[in-house]
């Protein structure tokens, strides 16, 4: 019972409950055999357990034998932030930023030895809220974790197919919910200064920053890579540390934090969180005995990035002090462009330098002092190096045999995206293809309805291809064939039966809103993720890929984007777009004085009034009037910005950009909303969205494309089948509507389609079950179709009133899983709307605006009252041309 009412609530929509019931039953998750250190395969339980245990704690064990001084040549860094900028970090925390962190974790994430999961926290907040409020601030205070929260348990991930030893799964942590907490906070307070602490060649963890953004630095490398020339070349090393976050050295843990000045209390708390851990092995559901690590921090653990990057931190200052030392000598993507010496994203590491022997013997050197310092291992075989195209063979040799890594003609991929100094091709890129089908392929067809397969469509979609399209524009041959995957999902057609596609894709592949599905089309979303990168490159000036883009192009603005300042007055009144998409003069008709080609908006402003008189040409009095209406302040210049054409707010969209890239307008005649809202199954949602349409496949429809011969109704035998005679005028579904609504159905002499949406969107009760009417002629409309699929693919006849007792059972047990509140039992809230005083001594200004039309002719007012209500000032006045939100401000 529980299971259907979990079906009917989440089944079919993008819940956790859908995405669940679609994986198949992963048996292969238990880890029945492995190979022992000597290659030999044991299917002992309690040898597997002896191998996963004596692994762990193996790679848990500090390598280091001793400890290092700071009087490396190169040690002599600062950090990149004031020490003032992390003294906030040791505050006591408070019990709203406490509760902050619980209501952050997902209910039932999967918990630590002590199996609480977060949901405990959270729905049981105000019993256990003063002892864990008092726990958490005494460890802050403190500077250590309270004994046994920091127990932890190793879970297992594999990282491929049919793993055999135990090096090819991942180990995920699992920590208590109330050491997570603590942890929690630490990352909410770190995350605010992680941009001012961490130089931009790093991409990973830092708000603001993403992996495209070094993807497409890289780009422009390897392009300018093919085309260099001269006698020196370049090269990129790509460098692949071994188990970097289990390999993590706790003394360089701390050394680093000193070395960023963190608050003494927060050291130590952080260090408490990383070396009082107690570790326990889960294999096959059953715990190993525990055992003390004593390096590395745990995958699964909010805080570990938040450590490590800082660690690789101090690397990146290390190259960056040699570059402007000379000792490494970098390189750029352009001329003029910013010195490139590295790239780094987590412990992905990219360095950028001279193909020279001196160069690489230097880099040889910091890594290797690194390595000592940090426990990080640099794998040779899977780092390699990458010249540019006049690098003599000779150095290209003596470069890998000093380093001991391969050559390679490409970088293949970069964080999963392909690396090619020529234009992107269908080879490139067919490996989306093949991830999207093996992800839409594992779910069979037939065991979803058309809403469960769109809920899946728009996850697939979403997560794969999107993630290439933010830096790059897919050949249109992939774009293609992933809109033809979509759509043979969709209509349920494999390579062996192509089905029947009711809907075009055009129609398909527009917003719900639009008469559509929301599934988007790839060309289009790849178009809207170009536009969002075009509007992060005008309005991102301060990032380094923005800053290789400009320097290497000499780019300088483009049409799509409006430039807007803090302090458009400073603008040229008729060459500069600062009230209008276009300049003044370009809509003014007619010779212009030479006097005003220099005149700018400050001159003709005398405090917010527009000052006419000084302009040597009349001005339309629309034009007037919109101007008047948008007074301009000289009060608080401040820095320049950019704002988008397309929103009110001036911030990008990429749903408005999608619908530019489709030529679709995103204020329809006529909303489609209102079948995503009825409250009934999503199946039965989009069988009336198909309804609408009138393109369910009845006998008229599939004899007129040719499939059948007869379009006589298999009900009545007398009438064509259309949508309209199944739906109301055949006998046999008449008799259904006249029993459950003897009354008659809203409307019945409409058009199909408003028919439907009538009935659907009526607020009635039905005359014979207490059920609102909308949700029963939902059900009705369904159980007739799928009455005549029976009649007609299986012979199968029921009596009327027994197709009428399943239409109220299915309705009853739908209703009484997901309710709507009733109207006669919701308790409405009466609230006095007023004026309010305003404290004693204080003033209050009301003001209000509106227009004759939006736009039209506005006017505002206003009026300033004492704490006693008392009058002391009123204004009245005509704004201009303007719309009703420009009025309101």
């Amino acid at each position: 019972m529980k299971s259907r009412t979990n079906w009917i609530l989440d089944g079919d929509r993008n819940s956790r409950f859908f995405h669940v019931t679609t994986l198949k039953h992963r048996s292969h998750n238990k880890i029945l055999g492995l190979k022992d250190a000597v290659g030999v395969w044991t299917y002992e339980p309690s040898e597997i357990s002896n191998i996963c245990r004596s692994y762990f704690l193996d790679l848990f064990s500090s390598s280091l034998m001793h400890s290092f001084s700071n009087s490396y040549q190169l040690a002599n860094l600062t950090p990149n932030h004031h020490p003032i900028d992390s003294h906030h970090l040791a505050d006591l925390p408070t019990e709203v930023e406490i509760r902050l962190a619980i209501s952050s974790f997902k209910p039932f994430k999967a918990p630590g030895p002590d199996g609480v999961h977060p949901f405990f926290y959270q729905r049981f907040w105000q019993d256990i809220r003063s002892k864990l409020c008092s726990d958490i601030i005494g460890a802050f205070s403190s500077g250590a974790i309270p004994m046994g929260w920091n127990n932890c348990l190793i879970s297992f991930i594999p990282k491929g197919k049919a793993p055999s030893s135990i090096t090819q799964f991942r180990p995920i942590g699992l920590c208590n919910t109330s050491y997570k907490v603590i942890s929690k906070i630490l990352v909410n307070r770190l995350r605010p200064i992680l941009d001012s602490l961490i130089s931009p060649c790093q991409a990973s963890f830092i708000p603001g920053r993403r992996g495209s953004d070094n993807v497409i630095i890289l780009q422009e490398l390897v392009y300018s890579f093919s085309k260099k020339t001269g006698k020196v070349g370049d090269l990129i090393f790509k460098i692949d540390l071994e188990k970097a976050y289990d390999c993590l050295e706790w003394s360089f843990i701390r050394e680093t934090l000193l070395f960023f000045q963190f608050p003494p209390k927060i050291i130590d708390l952080i260090m408490s969180a990383i070396c009082t851990s107690s570790v326990s092995v889960l294999l096959n559901g059953d715990r190993t005995e525990p055992f003390s690590p004593s390096r590395g921090i745990r995958q699964g653990d909010p805080l570990s990035p938040y450590i490590f990057i800082p660690c690789m931190e101090f690397l990146a200052l290390t190259i960056t002090k040699a570059s402007s030392l000379g000792y490494w000598k970098g390189c750029k993507a352009g001329r003029g462009g910013p010195l490139l010496s590295h790239l780094f994203f987590a412990d992905d590491l990219l360095f950028i330098g001279k193909a020279t022997k001196n160069n690489c013997l230097f880099l040889k050197s910091v890594l290797e002092f690194f390595s000592s310092r940090s426990g990080l291992k640099i794998n040779p075989l899977k780092s390699y190096v990458f010249f540019s195209k006049n690098t003599p063979l000779t150095v290209r040799e003596e470069i890998c045999s000093v380093m001991g890594f391969l050559q390679k003609d490409s970088l293949g991929k970069y964080l999963g995206i392909p690396i090619s100094s020529k234009r992107p091709c269908k080879q490139d890129y067919v490996f989306i293809l093949d991830k999207v089908r093996a992800k839409l392929e594992g779910w069979k067809v037939r065991f979803f309805s058309l809403a469960g397969r769109i809920t899946l469509i728009n996850f697939v979609m979403a997560s794969i291809p999107l993630f290439y399209m933010q830096s790059t524009m897919l050949p249109a041959s992939i774009l293609s064939e992933l809109d033809k995957i979509s759509r043979d999902f969709l209509w349920g057609s494999n390579p062996d039966h192509r089905k029947l596609h009711l809907i075009s894709w055009d129609k398909v592949s527009v917003p719900k809103s639009l008469g559509g599905l929301g599934i988007k089309s790839a060309k289009e979303t790849n178009l809207a993720a170009m536009a969002k990168l075009n509007w992060r490159f005008f309005s991102e000036k301060d990032k380094l890929w923005n800053s290789v883009l400009i320097r290497k192009y000499n780019i300088n603005s483009h049409p799509s984007i409006l430039p807007t300042y803090s302090s458009p007055v400073m603008r040229n009144l008729k060459k500069d777009c600062w009230l209008f998409n276009t300049p003044l003069n370009s809509i003014l008709v007619g010779p212009l004085s030479r006097s005003d080609e220099d005149l700018r908006v400050a001159d003709v402003f005398s405090c917010v009034d527009f000052n006419s008189s000084l302009i040597s040409y009349p001005l339309p009095d629309t034009i007037l009037e919109t101007i008047k209406a948008n007074p301009i302040s000289k009060i608080g210049l401040g820095n320049d910005s950019y704002s988008w054409k397309r929103s009110c707010d001036g911030s990008f969209s990429m749903k408005v950009a999608y619908l530019m890239a489709k030529g679709v307008n995103p204020n329809p005649v006529m909303n489609w909303n209102w079948i995503w809202k009825i409250h009934t199954l999503p199946k039965i949602q989009c069988f009336i969205w198909l309804l609408c349409y009138e393109r369910l496949k009845t006998l008229d429809l599939l004899s007129r494309l040719g499939i059948v011969e007869s379009n006589v109704c298999p009900m009545c035998l007398v009438a064509k089948e259309t949508c309209d005679h199944l739906c109301r005028e055949c006998p046999s579904s008449s008799f259904i509507w006249h029993t459950f609504f003897p009354q008659g159905t809203v409307g019945p002499s409409n058009s199909l389609f408003q028919w439907i949406k009538d009935n659907c969107l009526s607020k009635n009760m039905c005359p014979t079950i207490p059920i609102p009417w909308g949700t029963v002629f939902s059900f009705i409309l369904w159980s007739n179709w799928l009455q005549r699929n029976n009649k007609l693919y299986s012979s199968d006849v029921f009596e009327p009133n027994y197709i009428i007792s399943i239409i109220r059972d299915k309705v009853y047990e739908f209703y009484s899983a997901s309710p709507l509140p009733s109207p006669k039992n919701t308790q409405k809230e009466s609230r006095l709307v007023c004026w309010e005083k305003p404290p004693e001594g204080y003033c209050k200004l009301n003001t209000d605006g509106s227009a004759h039309g939006n736009p039209g002719p506005a006017s505002a007012g206003g009026v300033i009252r004492d704490h006693l209500g008392r009058w002391i000032v009123g204004f009245a006045c005509k704004i201009g041309y303007a719309s009703c939100l420009r009025a309101e401000l």
